[in-house]
């Protein structure tokens, strides 16, 4: 007969630390689980910033060649190009670059000798400076 040699086992305090561990373990990966929960939202207010940032860039370096309310056509680089919405994006064609995207309309206009850019997400209305000639 087999008699248990009194080191066999877990003591009731080692039991009590390792069930301390997990549960401190499971409430921080809760609220780590919470936190990135409430971070993933999209909030697209530095893709338009970055995407209004290379649109002035590339009309200050291109000639202004027709402001319509749906569409900016304008030379760039020895191409025309033109600023469109399609479908929930304004897109740059002469290809396909997605400059802003998840937009309800976009209106173009023209004020003084500026190009301003209008446009709707989320009940939220827009407008911004483009460009500028002089």
């Amino acid at each position: 007969m087999k008699y248990m040699n009194a080191q066999s086992g877990f003591t009731m305090i080692e039991v009590l630390l390792a069930l301390l561990g997990t549960s401190l373990c499971t409430l921080l990966c809760v609220q780590i689980a919470t936190l990135i929960g409430h971070h993933q939202i999209n909030d697209h207010r530095v893709e338009d910033e970055i995407a209004i940032k290379q649109l002035r860039l590339i009309l200050a370096q291109s000639e202004i060649m027709d402001v319509e309310e749906q569409c900016l056509s304008f030379y760039y680089h020895e191409d025309v190009f033109r600023l469109v919405r399609y479908e929930d994006k304004l897109v740059k064609r002469k290809g396909f670059e997605v400059m802003l995207q998840d937009v309800d309309s976009i209106q173009f206009y023209q004020e003084n000798m500026c190009i301003f850019l209008s446009y709707r997400r989320d009940d939220r209305e827009r407008q911004v400076e483009l460009a500028c000639e002089e």
